[in-house]
């Protein structure tokens, strides 16, 4: 009899562990629906001049002009934001330059542009607006004008063509940094 007491007894401590163990291992599985959105960015990069009664004009870009005699071409240069989502802004400026060899180099150190420095900082070859960028917003001017330095451009590029390249990026406002310069997901191209 006292052996089937302690056989008795050894199922039942196997059988409450065997419970105890299927209650510690057992886990619920739920399903989680997590649900990410990214805002869709529509901006227009708008390139003016002022035409001969100070009234701003849109710009053909096959335009060419002639700065023998005037160094200096007035073109200006914003965006217009066409979509519904705010956005920080950066605009890169490129002169390249082309020589009598039709040979392209680096230009950007023939010219100087006229910059907006209240509204726009400079940092690593961008110019960074300063403000946020909202629905139908128009930024203020990056530049106004550009001028070429004759004198070393007639010295050492005689014939020489030059193309002005404007290219804006834009990363959306929305949960990101109070601060231009301190946004995150620009693109790394360039």
């Amino acid at each position: 009899m006292k052996r089937k007491v302690v056989i008795l007894f050894f199922v039942i401590i196997v059988f409450l562990l065997a419970i105890v163990s299927t209650i510690a291992f057992r886990n619920y599985n739920a399903k989680a629906n997590n649900i990410i959105t990214f805002g869709n960015i529509k901006m227009q990069l708008l390139q003016t001049t002022l035409d001969k009664n100070n009234q701003e004009i849109n710009i053909n870009n096959d335009e060419s002009f002639d700065i023998t005699y005037n160094s200096k071409i007035n073109r200006i240069i914003k965006v217009k934001n066409l979509g519904k989502q705010e956005f920080f802004l950066r605009i890169s400026l490129e002169m390249i330059g082309t020589n009598k060899d039709n040979e392209e180099f680096n230009a950007n150190n023939l010219v100087e542009y006229d910059i907006n420095e209240s509204d726009w900082i400079y940092k690593d070859g961008w110019y960074y607006y300063k403000n946020i960028v909202k629905e139908n917003d128009i930024t203020s001017n990056l530049i106004t004008n550009i001028t070429f330095d004759i004198n070393h451009i007639t010295s050492n590029y005689p014939d020489g063509k030059f193309k002005f390249n404007a290219k804006a990026q834009a990363v959306q406002a929305k949960n990101n940094a109070d601060n231009v310069l301190e946004v995150e997901g620009w693109p790394e191209n360039k």
